[in-house]
Protein backbone atom coordinates (compact mmCIF):
# COMPACT_ATOMS: atom_id res chain seq x y z
CA UNK A 1 0.00 0.00 0.00
CA UNK A 2 1.32 3.24 -1.23
CA UNK A 3 1.51 6.90 0.54
CA UNK A 4 1.70 9.92 -1.51
CA UNK A 5 2.61 13.37 -0.28
CA UNK A 6 1.92 16.30 -3.11
CA UNK A 7 2.59 19.55 -2.18
CA UNK A 8 0.88 22.32 -4.45
CA UNK A 9 2.71 25.50 -4.89
CA UNK A 10 1.84 29.21 -5.80
CA UNK A 11 3.10 28.49 -9.09
CA UNK A 12 0.45 25.73 -10.00
CA UNK A 13 3.88 23.31 -9.95
CA UNK A 14 3.70 20.37 -7.82
CA UNK A 15 6.10 18.35 -5.27
CA UNK A 16 5.36 14.86 -4.66
CA UNK A 17 6.80 12.71 -1.92
CA UNK A 18 6.67 9.06 -1.11
CA UNK A 19 8.57 8.75 1.67
CA UNK A 20 6.20 9.47 4.08
CA UNK A 21 7.13 8.83 7.63
CA UNK A 22 3.99 9.45 9.47
CA UNK A 23 0.39 10.62 8.78
CA UNK A 24 -2.80 11.24 10.56
CA UNK A 25 -6.12 11.21 8.40
CA UNK A 26 -9.37 11.84 9.83
CA UNK A 27 -13.18 12.18 8.53
CA UNK A 28 -15.69 12.93 10.65
CA UNK A 29 -19.75 13.02 9.99
CA UNK A 30 -20.39 15.94 11.75
CA UNK A 31 -17.14 17.92 11.18
CA UNK A 32 -17.35 19.53 7.59
CA UNK A 33 -13.73 19.39 6.64
CA UNK A 34 -10.78 16.54 6.57
CA UNK A 35 -7.91 17.13 8.62
CA UNK A 36 -4.15 15.47 8.07
CA UNK A 37 -1.27 15.83 9.52
CA UNK A 38 2.11 14.54 8.05
CA UNK A 39 5.48 13.83 8.24
CA UNK A 40 7.92 13.34 4.99
CA UNK A 41 11.26 13.36 3.64
CA UNK A 42 12.32 14.97 -0.09
CA UNK A 43 15.11 15.42 -2.03
CA UNK A 44 13.61 18.68 -3.67
CA UNK A 45 14.01 21.96 -2.58
CA UNK A 46 10.66 23.91 -1.59
CA UNK A 47 10.91 26.78 -3.60
CA UNK A 48 8.21 28.95 -3.14
CA UNK A 49 4.85 29.16 -0.51
CA UNK A 50 3.04 25.90 -0.57
CA UNK A 51 -0.70 26.58 -1.22
CA UNK A 52 -2.36 23.28 -1.42
CA UNK A 53 -1.66 19.73 0.35
CA UNK A 54 -2.84 16.19 -1.06
CA UNK A 55 -3.15 12.82 0.02
CA UNK A 56 -3.31 10.03 -1.71
CA UNK A 57 -3.57 6.20 -0.50
CA UNK A 58 -2.60 3.92 -3.15
CA UNK A 59 -4.13 5.76 -6.35
CA UNK A 60 -7.47 7.28 -4.01
CA UNK A 61 -6.64 10.74 -3.21
CA UNK A 62 -8.62 10.97 0.14
CA UNK A 63 -7.31 14.57 0.98
CA UNK A 64 -7.07 17.96 -0.49
CA UNK A 65 -6.52 21.41 1.41
CA UNK A 66 -5.12 24.30 2.47
CA UNK A 67 -1.55 24.51 4.03
CA UNK A 68 -2.34 25.18 7.46
CA UNK A 69 1.12 25.07 8.96
CA UNK A 70 4.30 23.77 6.62
CA UNK A 71 7.95 23.77 8.05
CA UNK A 72 11.05 22.27 6.25
CA UNK A 73 14.33 21.54 7.16
CA UNK A 74 17.55 20.34 5.78
CA UNK A 75 18.52 16.93 6.72
CA UNK A 76 21.73 15.25 4.66
CA UNK A 77 21.39 15.26 1.81
CA UNK A 78 17.39 15.32 1.46
CA UNK A 79 14.54 17.67 2.86
CA UNK A 80 12.26 16.99 6.25
CA UNK A 81 8.91 18.18 5.78
CA UNK A 82 5.71 18.73 8.23
CA UNK A 83 2.68 19.65 7.65
CA UNK A 84 -0.86 20.19 9.04
CA UNK A 85 -4.11 20.78 6.22
CA UNK A 86 -7.72 21.22 6.69
CA UNK A 87 -9.57 20.45 3.37
CA UNK A 88 -11.07 23.25 1.52
CA UNK A 89 -14.79 22.65 3.01
CA UNK A 90 -13.34 24.09 5.69
CA UNK A 91 -14.13 27.99 4.37
CA UNK A 92 -17.49 26.79 4.51
CA UNK A 93 -16.99 27.99 8.51
CA UNK A 94 -14.86 30.90 7.34
CA UNK A 95 -17.28 32.66 5.04
CA UNK A 96 -20.48 34.58 6.52
CA UNK A 97 -23.66 35.04 4.76
CA UNK A 98 -25.34 38.52 4.48
CA UNK A 99 -28.16 38.60 6.99
CA UNK A 100 -31.12 37.90 6.83
CA UNK A 101 -34.08 35.48 4.57
CA UNK A 102 -33.97 33.79 1.94
CA UNK A 103 -36.76 31.60 0.58
CA UNK A 104 -37.17 29.24 -2.43
CA UNK A 105 -33.50 28.01 -1.80
CA UNK A 106 -31.56 24.60 -2.44
CA UNK A 107 -27.77 23.10 -1.92
CA UNK A 108 -27.66 24.42 -5.46
CA UNK A 109 -28.31 27.94 -5.15
CA UNK A 110 -26.37 28.03 -1.44
CA UNK A 111 -22.69 26.47 -3.10
CA UNK A 112 -22.92 28.10 -6.42
CA UNK A 113 -24.94 31.55 -5.95
CA UNK A 114 -23.01 33.16 -2.84
CA UNK A 115 -19.40 32.51 -1.79
CA UNK A 116 -17.45 30.16 -4.71
CA UNK A 117 -14.56 28.42 -3.31
CA UNK A 118 -12.10 26.40 -5.08
CA UNK A 119 -11.90 22.67 -5.32
CA UNK A 120 -15.01 22.58 -3.18
CA UNK A 121 -18.12 20.55 -5.74
CA UNK A 122 -21.55 19.45 -3.65
CA UNK A 123 -24.33 17.01 -4.21
CA UNK A 124 -27.09 17.83 -6.93
CA UNK A 125 -30.11 18.99 -5.12
CA UNK A 126 -32.37 21.68 -6.62
CA UNK A 127 -34.82 21.04 -4.02
CA UNK A 128 -36.10 24.71 -2.95
CA UNK A 129 -38.64 23.63 -0.83
CA UNK A 130 -36.89 25.12 2.49
CA UNK A 131 -36.12 28.50 3.56
CA UNK A 132 -33.34 29.57 5.28
CA UNK A 133 -32.91 32.91 7.99
CA UNK A 134 -29.23 34.01 8.34
CA UNK A 135 -28.30 35.81 11.70
CA UNK A 136 -26.00 38.36 11.94
CA UNK A 137 -22.19 36.30 11.85
CA UNK A 138 -23.80 33.42 10.44
CA UNK A 139 -21.62 31.21 8.43
CA UNK A 140 -22.03 29.51 4.99
CA UNK A 141 -22.18 25.96 6.85
CA UNK A 142 -24.51 26.93 9.54
CA UNK A 143 -26.66 27.84 6.48
CA UNK A 144 -26.29 24.58 4.42
CA UNK A 145 -27.21 22.58 8.17
CA UNK A 146 -30.33 24.04 8.60
CA UNK A 147 -31.22 23.80 4.82
CA UNK A 148 -30.39 19.87 5.28
CA UNK A 149 -32.78 19.56 8.68
CA UNK A 150 -35.85 21.22 6.94
CA UNK A 151 -35.52 18.85 3.79
CA UNK A 152 -33.70 15.29 5.01
CA UNK A 153 -34.40 15.82 8.52
CA UNK A 154 -30.47 14.52 8.34
CA UNK A 155 -27.27 16.82 9.18
CA UNK A 156 -25.05 17.29 5.85
CA UNK A 157 -21.76 15.87 5.40
CA UNK A 158 -18.19 15.58 3.30
CA UNK A 159 -18.31 12.57 1.38
CA UNK A 160 -15.55 11.55 -1.55
CA UNK A 161 -12.76 14.63 -1.63
CA UNK A 162 -14.77 18.32 -0.63
CA UNK A 163 -18.01 17.42 -1.83
CA UNK A 164 -20.90 18.34 0.15
CA UNK A 165 -23.42 16.02 0.94
CA UNK A 166 -27.76 15.95 2.02
CA UNK A 167 -28.66 12.45 1.27
CA UNK A 168 -26.54 9.09 2.14
CA UNK A 169 -24.98 6.94 -0.68
CA UNK A 170 -27.41 4.57 -2.75
CA UNK A 171 -24.36 2.12 -3.14
CA UNK A 172 -22.42 2.52 -0.39
CA UNK A 173 -19.47 0.24 -0.20
CA UNK A 174 -19.28 -2.34 2.25
CA UNK A 175 -16.33 -3.07 4.33
CA UNK A 176 -15.85 -6.30 6.67
CA UNK A 177 -13.36 -6.69 9.27
CA UNK A 178 -13.42 -10.39 10.31
CA UNK A 179 -12.11 -10.71 13.68
CA UNK A 180 -8.94 -12.03 12.77
CA UNK A 181 -7.70 -8.92 10.77
CA UNK A 182 -8.83 -6.25 14.24
CA UNK A 183 -6.78 -4.71 16.34
CA UNK A 184 -8.94 -3.57 18.83
CA UNK A 185 -12.85 -3.06 18.82
CA UNK A 186 -14.95 -1.49 21.44
CA UNK A 187 -17.90 0.66 22.30
CA UNK A 188 -18.28 4.59 23.64
CA UNK A 189 -20.31 6.48 24.96
CA UNK A 190 -20.39 10.58 25.44
CA UNK A 191 -22.62 12.08 27.87
CA UNK A 192 -20.75 15.44 28.47
CA UNK A 193 -22.65 17.19 25.40
CA UNK A 194 -26.52 16.27 26.43
CA UNK A 195 -28.80 18.90 27.36
CA UNK A 196 -31.88 17.74 29.53
CA UNK A 197 -34.23 20.35 28.85
CA UNK A 198 -34.59 23.43 26.30
CA UNK A 199 -36.88 26.59 26.40
CA UNK A 200 -37.05 28.85 23.50
CA UNK A 201 -38.45 32.09 24.09
CA UNK A 202 -41.87 33.01 21.89
CA UNK A 203 -42.46 36.13 19.68
CA UNK A 204 -43.64 38.14 23.04
CA UNK A 205 -39.68 36.58 24.43
CA UNK A 206 -41.96 34.95 27.23
CA UNK A 207 -41.16 31.38 28.26
CA UNK A 208 -43.22 28.51 28.93
CA UNK A 209 -44.82 27.61 25.78
CA UNK A 210 -41.75 26.00 23.34
CA UNK A 211 -40.26 23.31 25.92
CA UNK A 212 -38.53 20.34 25.34
CA UNK A 213 -37.34 18.05 27.70
CA UNK A 214 -34.51 15.03 26.72
CA UNK A 215 -35.62 11.69 28.23
CA UNK A 216 -31.90 10.32 27.30
CA UNK A 217 -30.88 12.47 30.06
CA UNK A 218 -32.88 10.95 32.96
CA UNK A 219 -30.86 7.24 33.36
CA UNK A 220 -27.86 9.65 33.23
CA UNK A 221 -28.47 12.12 36.29
CA UNK A 222 -27.95 15.04 33.67
CA UNK A 223 -29.70 18.40 34.45
CA UNK A 224 -28.69 21.24 31.99
CA UNK A 225 -31.18 23.51 31.15
CA UNK A 226 -30.48 25.96 28.18
CA UNK A 227 -32.62 29.05 27.15
CA UNK A 228 -32.47 30.87 23.74
CA UNK A 229 -34.61 33.64 22.01
CA UNK A 230 -37.09 32.78 19.48
CA UNK A 231 -35.25 31.08 16.30
CA UNK A 232 -36.94 32.45 13.28
CA UNK A 233 -35.36 29.10 11.22
CA UNK A 234 -38.17 27.81 12.56
CA UNK A 235 -40.86 29.69 12.21
CA UNK A 236 -42.77 27.17 10.74
CA UNK A 237 -42.36 24.64 13.16
CA UNK A 238 -41.17 26.31 15.91
CA UNK A 239 -40.61 22.92 18.16
CA UNK A 240 -38.13 21.72 15.15
CA UNK A 241 -35.81 24.14 16.95
CA UNK A 242 -35.75 22.61 19.35
CA UNK A 243 -35.69 19.14 17.62
CA UNK A 244 -32.59 20.24 16.12
CA UNK A 245 -30.68 21.31 19.36
CA UNK A 246 -31.67 18.54 21.30
CA UNK A 247 -30.34 16.13 18.13
CA UNK A 248 -27.32 17.93 17.71
CA UNK A 249 -26.17 18.05 21.67
CA UNK A 250 -26.28 14.44 21.62
CA UNK A 251 -24.13 13.96 18.57
CA UNK A 252 -22.06 10.69 18.52
CA UNK A 253 -23.60 9.69 22.00
CA UNK A 254 -23.04 6.03 21.50
CA UNK A 255 -20.64 4.86 19.06
CA UNK A 256 -18.98 0.98 17.87
CA UNK A 257 -15.65 1.25 16.82
CA UNK A 258 -13.02 -0.85 15.05
CA UNK A 259 -9.39 -0.67 14.37
CA UNK A 260 -7.39 -2.90 11.43
CA UNK A 261 -4.66 -2.93 9.18
CA UNK A 262 -4.62 -1.65 6.56
CA UNK A 263 -7.17 0.89 4.37
CA UNK A 264 -9.70 -0.68 2.33
CA UNK A 265 -10.71 2.88 0.87
CA UNK A 266 -13.99 3.64 2.54
CA UNK A 267 -15.53 6.77 3.27
CA UNK A 268 -18.07 8.05 4.87
CA UNK A 269 -21.96 6.67 5.18
CA UNK A 270 -20.29 3.08 3.72
CA UNK A 271 -20.76 0.33 5.54
CA UNK A 272 -18.82 -1.49 7.84
CA UNK A 273 -18.61 -4.76 9.44
CA UNK A 274 -17.04 -5.97 12.67
CA UNK A 275 -18.19 -8.82 14.72
CA UNK A 276 -22.25 -8.47 15.63
CA UNK A 277 -22.39 -4.78 14.63
CA UNK A 278 -22.99 -3.37 10.94
CA UNK A 279 -23.93 0.61 10.34
CA UNK A 280 -22.98 3.50 8.60
CA UNK A 281 -18.99 4.44 8.81
CA UNK A 282 -19.26 7.64 10.59
CA UNK A 283 -15.58 8.90 11.64
CA UNK A 284 -12.71 7.54 10.10
CA UNK A 285 -8.92 7.94 10.95
CA UNK A 286 -5.95 6.38 8.80
CA UNK A 287 -2.73 6.96 10.84
CA UNK A 288 0.72 5.83 9.06
CA UNK A 289 4.45 4.79 9.68
CA UNK A 290 6.76 2.94 8.31
CA UNK A 291 5.65 0.18 9.90
CA UNK A 292 2.42 0.14 8.10
CA UNK A 293 -1.46 1.60 8.04
CA UNK A 294 -4.08 1.06 10.10
CA UNK A 295 -7.70 2.47 9.83
CA UNK A 296 -10.09 2.80 12.71
CA UNK A 297 -13.62 3.31 11.86
CA UNK A 298 -16.56 4.44 14.05
CA UNK A 299 -20.13 3.34 13.36
CA UNK A 300 -22.21 6.46 15.47
CA UNK A 301 -26.23 5.38 17.60
CA UNK A 302 -27.80 8.73 18.06
CA UNK A 303 -30.67 11.07 16.23
CA UNK A 304 -29.51 11.45 12.80
CA UNK A 305 -27.75 7.51 12.91
CA UNK A 306 -29.95 4.63 14.48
Amino acid sequence: MSVRIVLVLSDNSEITSEQVLTFRFEKEAYLPYTTLSASFLTTQVVEGEVTGVKLYIDSRLVHHGTSDTFETKRKGDCFHGKLTSRSFTSMLLQNQLEPGMYTHISLNRLMDGFVTIPNVTHEDSPDESGYIYVKYGSDQWDGIVNLCYKQQLTYPYIGGTNCVMFTPKTEPVQVTIDNSHQLESGHRSIDKRIVSDWHMADVDDAYGTFDLHVAAADSRGIVRHRYFELDRQYLYSPASALDFRAAYAGRGMKCDFCTYVGYSGEDLYDIASFGSITGRICRIVVTGSRSGITTSLSIYHDYFHS
